[in-house]
């Protein structure tokens, strides 16, 4: 394939439309402050507020908020009694965090291939990986699209596997009339800048077993055995979230039907505008599944697009618009190359890291940066038709 020079005139934008914006307003600005002014920071009756809502807002009895997504997955496999030179199920095409979370613990991920119009794992993973003697799966519920709940958790009661829903990217997101973080035994969240909803850092687990909440309230503080005193059970960590971070979470939360609705309006009229321009598949949603557009993601057919998905990176940034790729499938990366992971195991994650661009897309977007994504693509286009 001839590789495209970047020209074309005048940009489309002479600022750079943004991949995403966190809402943050008054109501934050307000609920800081008066954390600050109480004088209790740390972890406190901020955190217990979110923890309590984001529980509510999910349907679970227990939510258990932590210092990130990455040290929630930890914890996660840890409370579910992972062992060192065990395997676990995930999908390669995720962020580093899901698999880092099972080499911490001393234990293997055995990598899954994705179903090509979800970017979640294949059911049939399980099939082809089980006799590997797995302990469990960690499903990612891609960009806010929830992974085939149903045979996932089916399975995982066949074989007695564990089930944690990697749901850094899916607050929200509903599949069979059941939010994303409510059917596993562990669900994990991410409230990154990134996230549709952010406390700057931070994470948090959510859980319908007693037992299993008890353990990860001990494992986040050092391994304490209750509220009071200094006798700790086990070996624990550090990964609490503080006040202030739970006071912009309690706001947040408020807030997520709303940016859930008015992203999806966006996507709507994102796709119609890129459903006229050949070579391009838009996001997919299912009957009794909810996608809530944490990332807006596309798929190029290179052929028929008429430059490769590294070139439209560069060509869009060129016209005024970021874009990312979610992402480069977890065993291509170097220190698992080391491991002795190759190319060739996930055929279609691979395809898919080498094809997939998210574009922008957040609550406040207005029709005009519709308009200027469309635009810049179709543009693009428009140069590749003539190399």
């Amino acid at each position: 394939m001839t590789k495209l020079a970047i020209k074309g005139g005048k940009p489309i934008r002479d600022n750079l439309l943004p991949l995403s914006k966190p809402v943050l307003d008054n109501a934050e600005i307000t609920a800081v402050t008066n954390t600050i002014n109480s004088g209790w920071i740390a972890q406190g009756p901020k955190v217990r507020e979110f923890e309590d809502k984001f529980a509510a807002y999910t349907g679970v009895k227990h939510a258990i908020a932590v210092s990130s997504g990455t040290t929630a997955l930890h914890l996660a496999v840890i409370a579910l009694n992972l062992n060192p030179g065990e395997f676990v199920i995930c999908p390669s095409f995720t962020f580093v965090a899901t698999a880092n979370a099972i080499l911490y613990e001393g234990a293997k991920p055995i990598f899954g291939d994705i179903d090509s119009q979800t970017y979640n794992l294949d059911s049939n993973a399980v099939d082809q990986h089980v006799w590997k003697k797995a302990v469990g799966i960690i499903l990612v519920h891609y960009a806010g699209y929830p992974a085939d709940l149903n045979a996932f958790a089916a399975k995982a009661e066949q074989h007695d596997l564990f089930l944690i829903e990697d749901a850094a990217e899916a607050h929200g997101c509903v599949y069979q009339g059941k939010k994303a973080g409510s059917l596993g035994n562990i669900g994990v969240f991410s409230f990154y800048p990134t996230k549709n909803i952010t406390t700057g850092e931070g994470g948090i687990m959510t859980t319908d077993d007693d037992a299993v909440a008890e353990r990860c309230l001990s494992l986040r503080n050092h391994g304490r055995m209750g509220s009071q005193g200094f006798l700790h059970g086990e070996m624990g960590y550090n990964y609490r979230m503080t006040d202030i971070q739970g006071a912009i979470g309690a706001c947040q939360i408020d807030k997520l039907d709303n940016i859930i609705a008015s992203k999806r309006q966006i996507a709507d009229e994102l796709t119609c505008k890129l459903s006229g321009i050949e070579g391009i598949a838009t996001p997919f949603e299912d009957n009794g599944c909810l996608h809530t557009y944490q990332l807006y993601t596309i798929r190029i057919d290179q052929n028929v697009f008429g430059c490769t998905r590294d070139y439209l990176v560069k060509a869009l940034r060129a016209e005024g618009i970021a874009s990312n790729v979610y992402y480069d499938p977890v065993h291509l990366q170097p220190y698992f190359s080391e491991m002795g992971y190759r190319k060739g195991i996930n055929p279609v994650a691979e395809t898919c890291g080498e094809t997939v661009l998210s574009l922008p897309i957040f609550s406040e977007m207005q029709l005009s940066d519709i308009n200027d994504i469309g635009d810049a693509l179709g543009k693009i286009t428009g140069l590749s038709a003539n190399v």
